[in-house]
């Protein structure tokens, strides 16, 4: 085996996390880093996430003139997260956030104007916006090459060295050759692990066999490496599930804000037969349950003049995706009347489902689910349907760590020599996540990392 030795940090993992940790490791002082990427490009999930990162406070808020403040942000992160987050972390994340942001613009991250805020999914305040061209990766690429950090694609790692009970390197593949790389600390930022069906089966078997929007890379392999160092893990079965097209050949229209928009405007969700199981105005998470105990997958129900572009969905990219998801059959149905449309669907009840819903919202009460808002008839054809399953976005649980990133053992000490950032930690959101503080968390807690790898030593 050969050994290389002129390594200070190895950052395992090449996405947003890992890139942010590599650039802070040697602002603060490491004399050589060395990022080790599995795939043949970097980005992990970040490259192919929304690209929206929030926070608490910030300059472009107060240009927007929204009075926010880190504190206001926590209040809502914990509520997303069914207040089961680690305080000390997510205290931590949002309270880092305003310095994270300003860190990202100053090493060539683009963000538009104050027009470009929003209020995103479960946050009380706008305090989203979505990174502008080339998004996070590549000026992120741009600045750790610039620094010297020494990034290898292709590059999987089997197992952590150990010495005497010190993490003191990495054992590795290149180009077929296994290579022991010694250095004075690691960080983990390998991502989750969604697209590992056997672990997902293992800590919560109700969504093995759901669909992963995770990137191909994301397979659990740091929890794994962490844990054969004697590192604990945290809330392995909380994970982020959103809704996608029932057959995942056919993305359909960004279905998570084709799902919100439609039900806003008066789109039902039913089961199988063609019943309304929730309030579709109720928390994703929530309603995806509620549909699982009636099937595996479910149908949005709605109507021409809900099928409607939006700033989500560009008109011709609309118009374009709903026509070809509806030649394809599997994922969208249309027809001229609701008895058709339920006859394609192999759903019975779905007209008299229909019928019900339109003579509610004519006397303002959802007397079956209890909706009160979007209580708009489905009247104008064509009528759509379209069928969805459970698919997981982000794995929410993994390395238990601490606020200044250092990975724990299952006593709470930390592990010698080794840190964590992103996806590949558990703790921070809790039961789900809000929307953009994923992206931060890879900001926030990627920075920590390295400087805690470099300073620590």
């Amino acid at each position: 085996m050969a050994k290389n030795e002129n390594v200070k940090v190895i950052v395992v993992g090449g996405g947003g996390a890992g890139l942010c940790a590599s650039i802070a490791a040697v602002e603060a002082g490491a004399a050589g880093v060395t990022l080790m990427e599995k795939m043949p490009k970097l980005g992990g999930d970040t490259i192919i996430s929304g690209m929206v990162i929030s926070a608490g406070g910030t300059h472009l808020q107060e240009q927007a003139g929204v009075q926010d403040t880190p504190h206001q942000y926590l209040i809502d992160l914990l509520a997303g997260g069914r207040y089961t987050s680690d305080l000390m972390l997510a205290a931590t994340l949002v309270q880092s956030g305003p310095a994270a942001w300003e860190w990202l613009t100053k090493h060539d991250c683009q963000f538009p104007g104050p027009e470009g805020l929003h209020v995103q999914h479960d946050h009380t305040l706008a305090r989203s916006v979505k990174f502008a061209p080339p998004g996070m990766i590549s000026p992120l690429k741009q600045a750790a090459e610039a620094r010297g950090v020494n990034i290898m694609l292709s590059s999987p790692v089997q197992s952590l060295v150990l010495e005497d009970g010190r993490v003191a390197g990495v054992i590795g593949e290149k180009d077929g050759q296994t290579t022991e790389y010694l250095a004075d600390s690691v960080i983990l930022a390998t991502g989750g692990f969604g697209r590992n069906k056997d672990m997902v089966n293992q800590y919560n078997p109700k969504f093995a066999e759901a669909a992963s929007w995770n990137s191909l890379g994301i397979t659990g392999d740091g929890i794994t490496l962490a844990q054969a160092a004697g590192a604990d893990v945290v809330q392995m079965e909380a994970l982020r599930i959103i809704q996608t097209g029932a057959d995942v050949r056919v993305k359909v229209l960004h279905p998570t804000y084709l799902m919100g928009q439609i039900r806003a405007l008066g789109g039902i969700l039913v089961n199988p037969d063609g019943k309304r199981f929730y309030d579709e105005m109720g928390r994703s998470y929530e309603m995806i349950h509620a549909a699982m105990a009636h099937g595996p997958f479910y149908f949005l129900i709605f109507d021409a003049k809900m099928a409607t572009p939006s700033q989500w969905l560009p008109e011709k990219t609309f118009e374009e995706q709903l026509n070809a998801a509806v030649k394809d059959g599997m994922v969208a149905m249309q027809a001229d009347t609701v008895k058709e449309l339920a006859d394609q669907m192999g759903a019975p009840a779905l007209v008299e489902t229909v019928q019900r819903w339109n003579a509610d919202t004519a006397e303002g009460e959802d007397t079956v689910c209890r909706r009160i808002e979007g209580l708009n008839p489905i009247t104008e054809p064509p009528f759509y349907a379209i069928r969805y399953k459970p698919a997981i976005v982000q794995t929410l649980g993994g390395v238990r760590i601490d606020t200044r990133a250092r990975v724990l053992d299952q006593s709470g000490r930390p592990i010698p020599g080794l840190y964590a950032a992103g996806q590949v930690t558990g703790g921070i959101h809790g039961a789900d996540y809000i929307g953009g503080s994923a992206l931060l968390e890879c900001a926030v807690y990627g920075i920590i990392a390295g400087q805690q790898a470099v300073i620590d030593v």
